[in-house]
């Protein structure tokens, strides 16, 4: 998916997926040196792993408004009629105009909602 959807090579996906990896297992040859990190993009890790996990066993609650948060974000769309896509953004109506802060906060609310009422989604 990362491969093809940014046309890397092997090499170059290798290389993103464990760059904080390496970053630390090297970090006594520099002990100065910065690891930039961008909490947005755990989103999509996040994302992939549970839609991995929806493979081998059903989604937690937390998964599934997860799955629909990220996609109300706008980090990536999914065909335009999507009923899927068609939901998340219904669930979470302009979410990909907030903050970052305020797109947590909309996160948060919605799974304390749905955790009081399971049968919600």
């Amino acid at each position: 998916m990362l491969r093809e959807d940014n046309k890397m090579s092997i090499a170059e996906v290798k290389k993103v997926i464990h760059h904080s990896w390496n970053f630390f297992k090297h970090a006594d040859k520099d002990p100065h040196g910065v690891l930039v990190f961008d909490p947005s993009e755990t989103d999509h890790i996040i994302f992939i792993s549970t839609l991995e996990c929806g493979e081998l066993a059903s989604t937690s609650i937390e998964m599934q408004v997860f799955q629909l948060w990220f996609l109300s974000v706008g980090k990536i769309s999914l065909e335009e009629n999507n009923e899927i896509q068609i939901f998340s953004k219904n669930l979470f109506p302009n979410l990909d105009r907030l903050s970052r802060n305020e797109q947590l906060s909309a996160g948060h609310l919605m799974l304390m909602k749905q955790k009081s009422n399971v049968n919600l989604l």
